[in-house]
């Protein structure tokens, strides 16, 4: 590994890896080449399908992953349609109990989405999905978290943030629609500021759709850093894993060192921060002895290339993180064809 950076295996904290039961459900094992070697799910599955999910795609992958279970009955299956149907009308305590206590060191959490719908999306659950997912979460305890998807939010950014509880996760930081986590002259909200500092998460989330160049820029500008940088990675083939607005983890992990952040601060909210999440510290996200064996190994390349936001942006960037080979658990998953063994 001369010349090359090593790592802990990458963790994604918000894919779609439900392949074959939702439509751009991405195969666990189809990211180890580019050094993820354990994934959170973001609510692919609902209370209707997450047996299914659980028994043919997580029991059945190298990858090592836990997931968010939607609350929307069938979860992501095609996004934007009748199925994802997050109001508190649908949302089936029963049988989210149920699942919750079968699964409880796999499930991290209850998944939610309140959007009025962005682009060709319909929209999704308002404020009042949100408060019913946090007090069901509250109610099957468990140290059970809540993840919010929020783009073009129904209802006010404050009102969100205040709804969240410490340890909850809210999703697309830097999205750019209606109403985001900046005031009108580009500062951050008081409200999201007193969030992070009782203890809400908030994840970078890329996507193909849920992030805005500017919004990232002016916030970064005032230190508001991610606590979790993450792809929201799905196989919608030319718009967002084989297109140009994702690509990849190590594309999206490159495009924060031309923002500013340093490597070291990008592998640590890409490993040891999300091990950390998942209360699985010292043994996931860490190169230390005891740990199980994942490690990422990468170059730096000077490549120039550009990426884009929501709305066709361009940010150039002139670093590329390349991956060489990928080690999960003690076995070599992947090298690349040049990379010396």
């Amino acid at each position: 590994a001369d010349g090359c950076y090593v790592v802990p295996g990458l963790i994604d904290y918000h894919v779609h890896s439900f392949f074959g039961g939702t439509k751009g459900g991405m195969h666990p094992d189809f990211m180890l080449p580019v050094g993820i070697t354990s994934i959170v799910d973001q609510g692919s599955a609902g209370y209707a399908d997450f047996e299914s999910y659980y028994r043919v795609i997580a029991s059945n992958s190298f990858v090592r992953s836990k997931a968010f279970l939607a609350v929307s009955p069938t979860g992501l299956i095609i996004p934007g349609l009748a199925e994802e149907a997050y109001e508190p009308k649908y949302i089936n305590e029963t049988r989210i109990a149920s699942l919750v206590k079968k699964y409880p060191d796999y499930i991290q959490g209850l998944k939610v989405k309140i959007s009025n719908g962005y682009h060709d999306y319909d929209g999704y659950g308002g404020a009042d999905a949100l408060k019913r997912t946090v007090e069901l979460a509250d109610k099957l305890g468990n140290g059970l978290r809540v993840y919010v998807h929020v783009v073009n939010p129904p209802c006010s950014i404050d009102e969100i943030v205040d709804t969240l509880r410490p340890g909850d996760i809210f999703g697309h930081m830097y999205q750019g629609e209606a109403d985001t986590i900046l005031n009108e002259d580009g500062t951050i909200k008081e409200s999201v500021k007193r969030a992070r500092e009782r203890g809400v998460i908030f994840d970078e989330a890329n996507g193909r759709l849920n992030y805005d160049l500017e919004v990232c820029k002016k916030a970064l500008e005032q230190g508001f850093l991610p606590d979790i940088i993450s792809s929201d990675m799905s196989l919608l083939i030319n718009k967002n894993y084989a297109g140009r607005y994702v690509r990849s983890f190590p594309y999206i992990m490159s495009k924060f060192l031309e923002l500013g952040l340093s490597l070291e601060e990008i592998i640590r909210l890409t490993t040891e921060a999300p091990a950390s999440y998942m209360g699985m510290t010292g043994q996931i996200g860490t190169l230390r002895p005891g740990a199980f064996a994942d490690v990422a190994i990468f170059k730096l390349s000077d490549i120039t290339h550009v990426q884009l936001d929501a709305h066709d942006r361009p940010l150039e960037c002139h670093k590329l993180i390349v991956p060489q080979m990928t080690i999960h658990d003690g076995m070599i998953a992947y090298a690349a064809i040049d990379f010396d063994l």
